[in-house]
């Protein structure tokens, strides 16, 4: 008994290099048992062994360096929270997905967005309802993740960590995670795109963006605002948002990137509720 426990504590200390315990501890995945434990980071991490453990890392490592160069990462931390996202993920079962629904999809979503109450509650439905699945997990120190998409069993997946409380940062990097499931993992469900917040430019990316912007505020909406509606203030952003039901604060978003309106005084609501 005395020669397991050892050999127990042995593979606990290599876990203990490999995997932030701590988080796992206080969002109550581990307990007093030992073995159970060992078993218990396994099945997040998704390995048969510690060997298993130590190659993913190795593997894993390798995917977010083109990434890191300007972001401070701590990699233990972003494998740990990648890793947990999968493993709910896979626990979680949804609707039945279809391409085909995407632009209804986005439509509702705006809608949601508009009225910004019980927000995430019901983002959660609205997803579940169209087959993806839909994680918030709160971030780990130097993982400045803003979303997550893949490919989980039969569903597309999006994660968020909510690192800011804001509706157009919602409803941007929600749509632009869809951008991802529509764009890119239709014809590869190996892929998986994490998004930092400071993300380098590909043409990955650059899709997923469009993609977003176009879905919160057509481009036919947004000529009408150029057109006829500027220069901006709250009344006629608030305006605009009545007549085609867009969050203001996703209007005001889009016009401080596109105009460089940072320096507008507003009073428009941005937090999400």
């Amino acid at each position: 008994k005395n020669i397991t426990k050892i050999k127990l504590i042995e593979i606990w200390n290599i876990i203990n290099q490999y995997v932030p315990i701590k988080f796992f501890s206080k969002k109550g995945y581990l307990t007093h048992d030992l073995s159970l434990n060992i078993s218990t980071i396994q099945s997040i991490y998704s390995v048969e062994s510690i060997d298993g453990l130590i190659n993913k890392f190795s593997e894993r490592k390798f995917a977010f360096f083109k990434k890191s160069e300007k972001l401070q990462i701590d990699e233990k931390n972003m494998i740990a929270w990648t890793s947990l996202v999968e493993y709910e993920a896979e626990r979680k079962k949804t609707n039945t997905f279809n391409f085909e629904n995407l632009p209804q999809l986005n439509k509702e979503l705006r809608e949601i967005f508009y009225n910004n109450n019980n927000t995430l509650e019901l983002v959660d439905r609205k997803l579940a309802q169209y087959g993806i699945k839909f994680l918030m997990i709160d971030k780990l120190e130097k993982t400045p993740i803003d979303g997550y998409s893949f490919w989980s069993e039969n569903n597309p997946a999006i994660a968020l960590t909510l690192r800011h409380n804001r509706i157009d940062n919602l409803a941007f990097t929600i749509l632009h995670e869809i951008g991802h499931i529509a764009l890119h993992l239709k014809d590869n469900k190996e892929i998986k795109f994490i998004d930092l917040n400071k993300i380098e430019e590909n043409e990955f990316e650059n899709e997923a963006n469009l993609y977003a912007q176009e879905s919160l505020i057509p481009s036919d909406y947004w000529e009408d605002l150029v057109e006829n509606y500027l220069p901006l203030n709250d009344e006629i952003i608030c305006g605009f948002s009545d007549k085609y039901r867009i969050n203001p604060a996703i209007i005001l978003g889009r016009a401080c990137f596109e105009m460089d309106y940072y320096g507008i005084k507003t009073n428009i609501d941005r937090k999400l509720h």
